[in-house]
């Protein structure tokens, strides 16, 4: 199961992506042909310059529109992120046997080790080089 951990991850990010991505490209398409085609062709060049005073009249709409995908990005968002968490919980319990047997046997050295340890009875080196320089002088 671990060595499908990284594809399944991979496979999360990447479903994220394209649903993301799909939603952009629905967003740009439904701005440039919706909004857009409610704004009356201009026949002469004063209707193409009052075709400005026209956009104010689509903000309403364009405006909830951009609410909308910013709520459904939100979501895609938050459901990548509430699977990344879940894969990351079912890896860690799935290794739980593996930590917890080195963990144990771990333990079981250390304790060994300290078990047998002995102190080692080292020379007081300060002592020995005061009474060497008390000999010296």
């Amino acid at each position: 199961m671990t060595a499908d951990v990284p594809k399944r991850l991979v496979s999360i990010l990447a479903d994220g992506g394209e649903r993301l991505l799909k939603l952009q490209a629905e967003s740009v398409s439904s701005a440039l042909t919706t909004q857009m085609r409610a704004i009356e062709p201009p026949q002469t060049v004063a209707e193409a310059m009052s075709a400005l005073w026209q956009l104010p009249q689509l903000y309403g709409a364009l405006l909830e529109e951009m609410a909308e995908h910013a709520r459904q990005s939100y979501h895609i968002m938050s459901q990548v992120q509430n699977e990344l968490v879940d894969l990351a919980c079912d890896s860690v319990v799935q290794q739980a046997p593996v930590l917890t047997e080195a963990l144990s046997s771990g333990n079981v050295l250390f304790a060994d080790r300290r078990h047998r340890s002995v102190v080692i009875n080292f020379p007081d080196r300060r002592g020995m080089i005061a009474r060497s320089r008390s000999q010296s002088a």
